[in-house]
């Protein structure tokens, strides 16, 4: 073999070594941007206000509840199931709430299900929780009227152009 042969096999060999690195750490970057999406969704203010109104309603107002959370925990599911998000990081950020959402809101979802004649409503929600507890072994501590009394305190005060004064 000549020694262009070879140093051209041996470049080609390093370019699809790096090719595939560069592959693997876009796509790492991008399930964390996804997460990053999801994070900052769960975390916003309408977000938070909806998670404090639909926790104050789920046991009492079942007829007129807003999917709003649970929506979420459906899309966070699907990505989740597809590996299209940092699986670890959704497992830190987000076991806790699916979890306990998932209790408080089953009975409801499964209703939902019988009267819909749809299985598949919020089937990713449900996947979502199930790969978790049994991944992870964790299981849901909190009492169900305390994780939604929790949820009800994120519900953000408006402040009084009063107060903002005696801020500023």
């Amino acid at each position: 073999m000549e020694t262009a042969t070879i140093v051209l096999a041996g470049a080609t060999v390093i370019l699809a070594v790096a090719t595939i690195w560069i592959a693997h750490i876009s796509s790492t970057t991008l399930n964390i941007q996804v997460w990053m999406s999801f994070e900052s969704r769960f975390d916003s203010k309408e977000m938070k206000n909806t998670r404090a109104k639909v926790a104050g309603m789920i046991t009492t107002n079942l007829d007129v509840i807003p999917f709003d959370v649970f929506e979420f925990f459906e899309s966070l599911g699907a990505v989740y199931i597809d590996g299209n998000i940092h699986k670890k990081m959704v497992e830190n950020s987000f076991s806790w709430y699916a979890i306990g959402w998932w209790k408080a809101a089953n009975k409801y979802i499964k209703t939902e299900r019988i009267d819909k004649n749809d299985d598949s409503l919020y089937e990713k929600f449900e996947k979502l929780v199930n790969v978790i507890e049994n991944k992870s072994g964790l299981k849901f501590c909190t009492a169900v009227p305390d994780f939604l009394e929790a949820e009800q305190q994120l519900r953000t005060k408006k402040i009084s152009t009063k107060d903002k004064k005696k801020a500023g």
